[in-house]
Formats: C-alpha cells, sequence, structure tokens
C-alpha cells in the first residue's frame, strides 16, 4: 500500500511539474514576441485598451546591413518584421548608423534622419517626425509627420513646411473623430483650419481666419480654443468668446480644460491687479469667479 500511494505521489509531483513547465512557457511566450526584437521603438495603447508596440530588427551579412520594422498588437504580429515597411527607403525614417569611440564600432539601429520623436495617437496611429535636409543651400529643410494607422495598416505623409500643430503631444490636439487639428501656414492653404484623419487620412477644410488666429487646441464636443481666445465649433462657428478677459496665452498654467465637465478654467488679473479665478462652462455661461488670496 505504501508503494502504490509512493507511484501515486510521484505520479502528481510529475504532473504538477508538468503543469508548471506549462505554465512558465504560456508565461514566457506572453513576453517573448517583442523582448525578442533588437530594439522596441515606441508602444502604446488606443481607445479600446489595445497595446500596440514599433519594434525593428538588422541583420547583417556579406552584402551590408539590412533593416526590418514591425507591429505587435496585444503581443500578436499585426504587421509582421519586414524590410518593405512603409518609409525604409533612401529618404526613410531609419538605417543602421556607425559611430567609432575610442576605437570601437558601436553599430546600432538609429532613427535617422529622423528625431527620437516617435508618438502613438490613442486613435490607433503611430506618429513619426522625420527631418529631410535641404538638396541646396538655398532650400529649406523640410520637416514631416509620418502616419501609420493601425486601424487601416495604411501610411502617409504630411508636410509641417505647410501645416502646422501648435502643441505636442498630438494626442492632445485630436477630437473624438480621430481627426487631428491642423492650420495652413503656407500658400493656398494659409491661416486655414483643417481636420486630418490619422487613420483615413482624409483633409477636410474647416475655413479660414480673416484675423490670421490659430487653434490652440480640441477641448470637448467639437469645441476648439484659438489664439483670438474664442472657441469655434468644427463647423468655425465662433461658439464662445472670452478675448474681454485678455488672457495671457504665453503662461502655460493660465488655462486649463475640466475633462469630465468640459469646463474652461483660467486666471486674469482686473485693472485693480486683483487675480481671480473664472470657471465657464461649453456655453460660455461663467460658472463661478473667486478671487485668489494673495
Amino acid at each position: 500500500m505504501k508503494r502504490v500511494i509512493t507511484v501515486l505521489s510521484a505520479i502528481t509531483i510529475l504532473l504538477l511539474l508538468g503543469m508548471t513547465a506549462i505554465f512558465m512557457t504560456s508565461c514566457s511566450e506572453e513576453i517573448s514576441l517583442s523582448s525578442s526584437c533588437d530594439k522596441i521603438l515606441c508602444t502604446g495603447t488606443d481607445e479600446d485598451g489595445n497595446y500596440y508596440e514599433l519594434v525593428g530588427n538588422q541583420y547583417e551579412d556579406a552584402l551590408g546591413v539590412e533593416i526590418e520594422l514591425g507591429i505587435i498588437k496585444n503581443n500578436t504580429w499585426l504587421v509582421e518584421l519586414t524590410d518593405s515597411f512603409p518609409f525604409l527607403n533612401d529618404n526613410g525614417m531609419f538605417r543602421t548608423t556607425h559611430y567609432t569611440i575610442g576605437g570601437i564600432i558601436d553599430e546600432d539601429l538609429y532613427s535617422y534622419p529622423v528625431s527620437s520623436n516617435i508618438q502613438f495617437i490613442t486613435s490607433g496611429a503611430f506618429v513619426i517626425e522625420k527631418y529631410i535636409e535641404a538638396s541646396s543651400f538655398w532650400a529649406e529643410d523640410e520637416k514631416v509627420l509620418c502616419f501609420f494607422s493601425c486601424k487601416t495598416l495604411k501610411s502617409t505623409e504630411l508636410s509641417l513646411n505647410e501645416y502646422n500643430i501648435p502643441i505636442k503631444p498630438y494626442d492632445g490636439y485630436c477630437t473624438e473623430d480621430d481627426d487631428l487639428l491642423l492650420y495652413g501656414i503656407s500658400g493656398e492653404k494659409r491661416d486655414e483650419w483643417l481636420l486630418f484623419n490619422v487613420n483615413t487620412f482624409e483633409m477636410k477644410s474647416m475655413g479660414k481666419h480673416k484675423k490670421g488666429a490659430y487653434p490652440i487646441r480640441p477641448v470637448s464636443e467639437g469645441l476648439i480654443f484659438a489664439s483670438d481666445e474664442c472657441f469655434y465649433n468644427t463647423n468655425f462657428e465662433k461658439v464662445i468668446d472670452i478675448s474681454e478677459y485678455n488672457i495671457d496665452l504665453s503662461a502655460k498654467s493660465t488655462l486649463c480644460f475640466e475633462e469630465e465637465t468640459g469646463n474652461c478654467c483660467f486666471y486674469v488679473t482686473n485693472p485693480q491687479g486683483k487675480r481671480y479665478f473664472i470657471v465657464i462652462d461649453k456655453t460660455g455661461k461663467i460658472v463661478s469667479q473667486r478671487q485668489e488670496s494673495d
């Protein structure tokens, strides 16, 4: 009987060890996809809670170095590593750079000529800033935004010599419809406000501002605050005007927005030198105004 119990105990231990091994293997598989890559270049989570990783590998053989990029979604390949990933070309966003330091050659995957500024917009797209040096002394260097949509798997580029985005990160400049707010700074698009969808890449014009005011940021439900201290909707209609308060827009702490209520909060100083904290709702009605203590 003791021998039977001993055998059963041994079998139980083996089964437990086997289950533990399977569990550990499973856990290992959960973390191995991106950790097996040379570089995790950028990560982000979209509005639905999906987790994305932009990853890269490089290989060297007799013909030189090859770079591959890919995208992982929730630990599953959304775009498998490939050397034909968008923007990988002679003017591309990644290439291998060699540095010699004290006789030692350091080879790695550097984002050149791109800056290290790679972002993920929660609407579901990676945004990479790319710099293109001018081909001649008289020409102008170009700054380009490269977009890759994780929803449509499409890519495009947008020149910041033609359009501008007043603030970063770009996430703070997206509306609820996945539209990135831009304004034109050259040519026929000058002073024009535009909505650029980061997944479909559709560009819609809101209209031109005669005074040259530019959008500061979207607030809520299509409301956009502008540099003329007014709020506009996406139909380019002025909804709220707080210009009478003479807000100092150069002070970042002057203006804030409550995400839950959509209320706008700001500090002003009256002609008597008294400082007030004012809260207005989405219709422009004053909710409260409180004098700040000295």
